[in-house]
This record gives structure tokens, sequence and C-alpha cells, in this order.
């Protein structure tokens, strides 16, 4: 008598393909690479790693910050920009050390600025 597995087929041998890691894309765009507390304490300045045009209408209110009126506070003015920074106002004053976070699109700010990205005010 032949064995009951006799009469069923063999899977055919194949190669497994490696996983593609499955994480969160990596942020394109400009990168943060300070933000600066300034000597009006209601403004901070942020440099990027590299040249950036401002619109001089929109205010990146995607910029969020702890200020004296507590966290996840948006910027509400721009004060300036240069080539490769902007000076952005809050309604209250900001601490060194205050955690910062850009949580969506830099309104205003040409080329695109990755994100989410944060960190602390130096």
């Amino acid at each position: 008598m032949l064995p009951i597995n006799a009469f069923i087929p063999r899977k055919p041998a194949h190669r497994r393909r490696k996983r593609q890691p499955g994480g969160a894309a990596a942020p394109t765009g400009l990168l943060i690479t300070s933000v600066e507390h300034q000597t009006y304490t209601a403004s901070l300045t942020i440099r990027f790693n590299g040249p950036i045009t401002w619109n001089g209408t929109d205010v990146p209110q995607a910029f969020e910050t702890t200020t004296e009126d507590g966290p996840d506070q948006g910027c509400v003015n721009v004060l300036g920009s240069g080539p490769d920074w902007i000076t952005v106002e809050f309604n209250s004053g900001v601490e060194i050390g205050a955690r910062w976070e850009l949580t969506g699109a830099m309104a205003g700010v040409t080329p695109l600025v990755a994100w989410p990205q944060s960190g602390t005010v130096s």
C-alpha cells in the first residue's frame, strides 16, 4: 500500500522576497537647523539648511511653540526673512528651552519645508 502523501503534489520552490521597511517615509524638503530666541521675547528666528523665500503675506501658523499662553501656540506674524531664515512672532513670550514643532506645511515659505519636525528653542 502507498502512503497517503504520495498522491499530494509538492509545491514549487520559490525564493522569498525581502520585505521593505514599512515605517513612515522620511520628510522631504528643507530641514530646520535651529530656532533662536530673540531679544523681543515673543519672536523666534527659524534657520533652514538651504535658501528660502517668503511670499510677504502668508503666516506659517503650522510652526508652533510653547509660550506664556501655553503649549501648541501658532505664530501670528512674520517680522522678517532672509536668505535662509524667517523671524516669526507669537502672542506672548517664548523662553529658551521651550519646545517647538512644525505640524504642517509652512505657509508662504518656498521651497517646501519638511514636516513634521520638532526641537527646542536655543
